[in-house]
This record gives structure tokens, C-alpha cells and sequence, in this order.
């Protein structure tokens, strides 16, 4: 299974095992990606009927506590989580975030 780069950026507040816990539910979430659009600022997965509705849920809040450059919602109704970006720090973790989910599908 593809592993998730550890992308730190400044202000994270996850300790390294965290960030490696983090990598790990993240990579958990691989086999339901169905669908990814990108762009500099925005990346957007929409996942298969049958996702892990707790472990998005997981990632989500703690990428929401930890990461202050980017902002980050899901749509459970929608099944799409959106990750955006407000700078060039957070443009790169956007990006890398991308390259990781898009070898998915």
C-alpha cells in the first residue's frame, strides 16, 4: 500500500507517531477513491458508496486540528472530501496530496 509523504508543515502540531497514525488511516481510505479533481488551490476525492464514514471522519478532525494552512471539509451526503489551500505551503501539500490519492484510481 501506498504510504502517504509525511508533509510537515509549519505550525503542525502531530508528533511523528502521529503524523505516521495519520498516513496510516490515510492510506486505509485508498481502495474507496473513486473520483479526484485538482487544481493549484483545491483538491477534491469523491469516494465509493461504502466508505469508511469514521475514518474519514478521523482524518478529517485531525488534519482540522493539526494543519493551519489548509482548509479542509467533507460532505458526507456527497461522499467528496475538499482540501484547499490559502498559500504556497499549502498549495505543495495539495499537490503531494494529489499525486497520493490519484494513484489510486
Amino acid at each position: 500500500m501506498k504510504n502517504l509523504p509525511l508533509i510537515v508543515a509549519d505550525g503542525c502540531t502531530l508528533s511523528p507517531d502521529g503524523l505516521a497514525d495519520q498516513a496510516g488511516r490515510a492510506s486505509r481510505l485508498l481502495p474507496s477513491v473513486a473520483k479526484l479533481e485538482c487544481s493549484e488551490d483545491e483538491l477534491r476525492v469523491s469516494f465509493r458508496d461504502g466508505v469508511d464514514r469514521a475514518l474519514v471522519d478521523e482524518v478529517v478532525a485531525t488534519e482540522q486540528r493539526c494543519c493551519s494552512v489548509l482548509e479542509i471539509e467533507y460532505d458526507g451526503a456527497a461522499r467528496l472530501l475538499r482540501i484547499a489551500a490559502h498559500d504556497a505551503q499549502g498549495r505543495e501539500i495539495v499537490r503531494q496530496m494529489a499525486g497520493f490519492f490519484g494513484e489510486a484510481r
